[in-house]
Formats: structure tokens, C-alpha cells, sequence
């Protein structure tokens, strides 16, 4: 049901105490699923590192059964900037 609050726990790190934080977003019966993916603590670089991101499974109908796509998108790479001297 759409607004449904659920969560994961996964290995703390530093930080960040394990717990993933979700809510569903869409539900289409025998099609789509998409749910909120909350996590991690700013402090942490990489693993345990702040996500707020969308997973979404999605099914459709082929020719010898049913294809699952399964998308977890919204990720913030960051970046880093590198000045020589000169």
C-alpha cells in the first residue's frame, strides 16, 4: 500500500547505525513496485555513507514467462577536485 513505512537492518558503520529506512511510493499490482531507500550518516565515506535513493521492480510478460527489472537509481557520486600548483 502506498505511504507504507518499513525497514532494513544491515552491519552499522561508523556513523550510521544499520538501518535502512524505506516507504513504498507506487504499487501496481502484477506490475511495479517503488519504494523510498533511506540510509547511512553524512560522516561515512563509502559503505554506511548518506543514500536517499528509489528502488523500483518492475514486471512485464515475455514469450516463456515474466521478466523482473529491478532498478535502484539516485545515487550522488561525488566528486573530487584536484588543483596543481603551478
Amino acid at each position: 500500500m502506498k505511504g507504507t513505512r518499513f525497514t532494513y537492518q544491515t552491519t552499522p558503520a561508523g556513523a550510521w547505525d544499520g538501518v535502512i529506512h524505506c516507504q513504498v511510493l507506487e504499487v501496481k499490482p502484477n506490475q511495479r513496485l517503488a519504494y523510498a531507500w533511506t540510509g547511512g550518516h553524512e560522516a561515512n565515506a563509502g559503505y554506511g555513507s548518506r543514500l536517499d535513493t528509489v528502488v523500483t521492480f518492475t514486471l512485464s510478460r515475455v514469450a516463456n514467462g515474466t521478466r523482473l527489472r529491478v532498478v535502484h537509481s539516485g545515487f550522488v557520486l561525488r566528486r573530487t577536485i584536484w588543483l596543481s600548483r603551478i
